[in-house]
């Protein structure tokens, strides 16, 4: 178990970064909801540039190494989702990911292998990079970008790797 939602005292090691930091409109928010899970709120605002929110994770991890991909437990809102994998030797902005879709109200069990992901820079695919080292991960976080605007809402009960 990398990352446990169901306790309110775990969202302390998560931030939301959104496209405010270049004048983006986009909001986003973490909380507690109901049935133990963390939830991942906002809207997404297309307008002056904009177009993404984040929720980073800035605790410590275990190591990845001899694991072979990510398992998310989640429930979403009908939107694409990525989940990112921040690295120690990439820049920064650079970041591996892996895209998920969801269904309303529908629970998930996820399984992102680390050999799927790819490096995106500043939103541009990088595939040419290489591949995901696990033993390079120091940061998580989900992102909702790909122009789509509106509201949305993201719950999260854990976050698992598997080997």
């Amino acid at each position: 178990m990398l990352c446990d939602l169901s306790e309110a005292s775990a969202l302390e090691q998560w931030k939301v970064v959104t496209d405010n930091v270049m004048g983006g409109l986009s909001t986003g928010a973490i909380g507690h909801a109901s049935g133990n899970t963390a939830l991942f709120s906002g809207a997404v605002s297309l307008e002056n540039n904009g177009g993404f929110a984040s929720m980073r994770y800035g605790g410590q991890l275990s190591s990845l190494v001899g694991f072979s991909g990510f398992k998310l437990s989640v429930e979403g809102d009908g939107k694409t989702y990525q989940f990112r994998a921040h690295t120690k030797s990439a820049e920064r902005g650079h970041a591996f990911k892996h895209d998920f879709a969801t269904t309303p109200g529908e629970d998930l069990e996820i399984d992102l292998p680390f050999a799927d992901f790819i490096l995106s820079a500043h939103g541009q695919l990088k595939p040419e990079a290489g591949k995901l080292d696990p033993a390079d991960i120091h940061q998580l976080s989900f992102l909702i970008a790909g122009g789509q605007a509106g509201e949305f809402a993201l719950k999260i009960r854990r976050i698992e790797a598997y080997r």
